[in-house]
C-alpha cells in the first residue's frame, strides 16, 4: 500500500511515514499530532508531507489506479511550496492585525494566531480535501493562546486536523499534549546523512562526512549546509570566538555577553544556537582528556584543543557543560538574558595564553 504515495521529502524518519500509511489506508488519520524532536531534524518537513498525505491519499475506491508522488504531483508540490491556501503555516513570524495594524511578534505565538486559526476553522476548504493547521514550534505559544486553542481541540470541526511541532515538549501543557498523537522524531545517523547529502546533492564523501558530523544527526541543517557553505563556516567562526573568550579578560568577557542578550532579543535561535557551539566546545575538551580524539566535532582543531587540556581539569569541564545547559534552559522560560548570560560568561573557567603549552 506504500507504493500508492510515495516521495516523501521526510528523510531518516520511516517508522513516522509508516505509522501515517498504515492510519491512512485505514482512514483514521489523526485529527491532531505532535511531532516531537531536536531542531532541524525534520519536524516540519514531515508536517508538510502529512499535510500533503492528508489531502491527496487516494480514496479506497481509487487505490488501485491512482498512484501519488509527493515530487512529482502538481497537488503536492503546491502545498510543500506553501502555495496551498487550505495548509497554513503559523509560527512567531507569522503576522496577524491587532487594531488595523500588522504584527509580528518575534517573540511568541499570541492569542491573536489562535483567533485566526478558530476563524479559518469554520471556512470550508477551497482547494483541498481538509484544511491543515500547522502550528511549528508550538512551545512557543502564550498561556492565553495555549488555552484558546485547547478549546478548538476539545470541539474540532470536520475536516480539519492539526499538526504541531517543538523540541520543547516539557514546556507544552498537558491538556493539549494528551489531545494529539505524539510522534518522537530522533537523530539519524551520520552515515545516513552522509549518504543522502554524497548521493542527492553529488557532493565529494569528504565534503559529506564533515557535513553529517556537524549535522549532529539532523537532516534539515545538513540540506541547508548543502545550500549555504556559510553554516559551515559558521563554525570556524564560532570555534575562534570561543578560544578568544576562554582566554579574555572580565571586561572582553562582559561585552561578550552584551552582545549576545542584543542578538538573543532579535533571534533567540541564533544564540541557542551559539550555547549549543559552547557545548559541543567542552564536549570535545572531554574526550579528549579521555583518549577519545575520533569522536570529537571540530576535528580541524584538535591541535588548538589540545593546548588547552593542561589547564582545564574534568571537573570544570563537566561543570562547564551543566552551566550552559542550565543557561539556556532558563532563557527558554523567558528569565533575564542580561543577567543569565552574564552569570554563565563570568563563571566559565579561565585559560591564560601565557600558559598555554603550544609543544
Amino acid at each position: 500500500m506504500s507504493q500508492i504515495f510515495f516521495g516523501w521529502s521526510t528523510f531518516g524518519h520511516d517508522e513516522a511515514i509508516n505509522f501515517f500509511l498504515k492510519s491512512a489506508q485505514k482512514n483514521q488519520l489523526p485529527h491532531a499530532n505532535l511531532i516531537v524532536g531536536p531542531s532541524r531534524v525534520g519536524k516540519t518537513t514531515l508536517a508538510f508531507d502529512l499535510a500533503c498525505l492528508i489531502n491527496l491519499y487516494p480514496d479506497e475506491e481509487k487505490s488501485q489506479d491512482q498512484i501519488i508522488d509527493i515530487q512529482k504531483d502538481d497537488k503536492a508540490q503546491r502545498i510543500i511550496r506553501g502555495l496551498n491556501s487550505d495548509i497554513r503555516l503559523f509560527n512567531i513570524d507569522t503576522p496577524y492585525i491587532l487594531n488595523g495594524k500588522k504584527i509580528v511578534s518575534k517573540i511568541n505565538i499570541s492569542i491573536e494566531h489562535i483567533k485566526n486559526i478558530k476563524r479559518e476553522t469554520s471556512i470550508k476548504p477551497f482547494e483541498s480535501k481538509s484544511k491543515v493547521f500547522i502550528i511549528q514550534d508550538c512551545h512557543n505559544m502564550t498561556n492565553e493562546a495555549a488555552n484558546s486553542f485547547l478549546k478548538i481541540l476539545e470541539e474540532p470541526f470536520e475536516n480539519n486536523y492539526f499538526i504541531l511541532t517543538t523540541d520543547l515538549i516539557d514546556q507544552i501543557p498537558e491538556t493539549i499534549v494528551s489531545r494529539c498523537q505524539l510522534i518522537n522524531l530522533v537523530r539519524v545517523n551520520s552515515n545516513s546523512i552522509s549518504e543522502m547529502v554524497e548521493k542527492k546533492f553529488n557532493v565529494n564523501h569528504e565534503k559529506s562526512k564533515t557535513i553529517a558530523r556537524f549535522s549532529k544527526g539532523c537532516p534539515g541543517w545538513a540540506i541547508s549546509a548543502v545550500n549555504d557553505e556559510i553554516l559551515l563556516d559558521s563554525y570556524n567562526q564560532l570555534f575562534s570566538r570561543i578560544m578568544d573568550v576562554i582566554s579574555s579578560s572580565i571586561e572582553q568577557r562582559l561585552n561578550y555577553s552584551r552582545k549576545l542578550s542584543i542578538q538573543f532579543r532579535n533571534n533567540r535561535n541564533e544564540v541557542y544556537a551559539e550555547l549549543d557551539g559552547w557545548v559541543d566546545w567542552f564536549r570535545d575538551l572531554a574526550l579528549l582528556k579521555n583518549q577519545l580524539g575520533e569522536y570529537i566535532l571540530f576535528r580541524e582543531n584538535i591541535f588548538e584543543y589540545k593546548k588547552y587540556l593542561d589547564q582545564l581539569r574534568i571537573e570544570e569541564i563537566v561543570s562547564s557543560i551543566n552551566k550552559i545547559i542550565y543557561t539556556r534552559e532558563n532563557l527558554e522560560k523567558n528569565v533575564s538574558p542580561n543577567l543569565a548570560l552574564d552569570v554563565l560568561i563570568l563563571e566559565l573557567p579561565y585559560v591564560n595564553d601565557h600558559n598555554i603549552n603550544t609543544e
